[in-house]
């Protein structure tokens, strides 16, 4: 309850962020930038749209992800009752990447959830699931198109049946865990169907499709071609299986081994730049495994920082000259910097040229 509370206190900072940034390109108005304002407001309207959905089915006593799928479900279909002012949606591409990027973010976070020696357990139990799963769908699909459009070809009322063979590995795990049951028996042998349903599925949707081409083209069905995508299905599912838990093992020893290390980064500049970009996530991340990890940054003077942009064109390959007092300027300023600074740690990464010099300080530890 805690961790969906602190969930919901983070929407009204994404709204209020989503509404300033779209504030600041409409303001700005520069004729050769990108245009953010729809990807924005659309954005915004999928943020708003999917937690009004959730909290009021959440009201309702049911999961949070069934409001938030219906109100997917409506907004993408409001063209049926008259209304189009949303269908340019359709045609961003932006949004189009970021639900692809949201895809991968809920079967990742699905993952994290589901352990594969507890799924394993109960393998045949999910496969018997599973094969109902897909064979339920698939005839009732067939039997309602057929019902519906008698005078379509047979494929057709079959294809409407293979479609609704597919599963989301990702929903349903979110869906077990907004009702606790992740973790449970049940939830363990729901979750196994759902990965080989997604397989199965794939195969009769490869099936059903090769038959309908064939037909349309006049030719005989390639068996090879299904054969081909069940031995990638199968080839990808196995060596994920395999290698995720090869390097998970690999990964954890790391990790132990890094417990109760520290580690020091060093660059000259809190905010801008490429590095001062990547630290401010990378510290987090640190942190967030439970490695010690800190951030210094030195301070300089003007002369200092003009002394050290001649030596960042050095290092690009530019031909440059730094005089001996800006040597002894980078010098000096630096060692100031060490009596300012703890440099203290088992890794010290300097990641700019210009703490370079502070490796004259270095009391123990390694630095790179």
């Amino acid at each position: 309850m805690t961790g969906h509370r602190a969930r919901s206190g983070l929407v009204p900072l994404v709204l209020a962020g989503t509404l300033l940034a779209a504030g600041v390109a409409h303001a700005a108005g520069e004729p050769h930038g990108a245009d953010l304002m729809p990807v924005l407001a659309a954005l915004l309207l999928i943020l708003v749209g999917a937690r009004l959905g959730g909290s009021l089915v959440a009201l309702a006593g049911q999961p949070p992800v069934l409001g938030e799928l219906l109100v997917g479900v409506v907004l993408g279909n409001l063209g049926l009752v008259g209304f189009h002012g949303l269908d340019s949606i359709r045609s961003l591409a932006s949004i189009d990447l970021l639900a692809l990027i949201g895809v991968v973010f809920l079967l990742f976070a699905a993952g994290l959830a589901s352990d594969v020696g507890e799924m394993a357990a109960v393998g045949w139990s999910s496969l018997l699931v599973a094969v109902i799963g897909v064979i339920a769908p698939m005839v009732l699909g067939f039997a309602c198109s057929a019902g519906f459009f008698p005078d379509r070809p047979m494929l057709s009322h079959w294809y409407v049946g293979a479609v609704l063979c597919a599963t989301s590995v990702g929903i349903t795990v979110r869906l077990l865990n907004d009702l606790g049951r992740a973790q449970s028996l049940v939830g363990r042998i729901v979750i196994g169907a759902a990965v080989v349903d997604d397989v199965l599925g794939l195969v009769v949707l490869a099936v059903v499709t090769g038959l309908v081409r064939a037909s349309d083209a006049g030719r005989a069905f390639q068996f090879s071609t299904v054969l081909w995508i069940v031995a990638k299905a199968l080839g990808f599912l196995v060596g994920a299986l395999l290698v995720g838990r090869w390097l998970s093992a690999r990964a954890f020893r790391l990790a132990t081994r890094l417990k109760g290390r520290t580690f020091l980064h060093v660059n000259s500049t809190a905010a801008g730049g490429g590095v001062a970009e990547i630290l401010h996530r990378l510290i987090a991340l640190f942190l967030d495994v439970g490695v010690e990890a800190r951030w210094a940054v030195i301070e300089g003077t003007q002369p200092f920082f003009e002394a050290t942009k001649l030596m960042h064109n050095g290092l690009q390959g530019q031909e440059v000259h730094i005089s001996p007092r800006q040597w002894t300027v980078h010098r000096d300023v630096n060692d100031d910097n060490a009596t300012r600074l703890s440099l203290e740690g088992d890794l010290v990464l300097i990641h700019d040229p210009q703490p370079a010099p502070l490796i004259r300080h270095r009391t123990g530890g390694r630095w790179v």
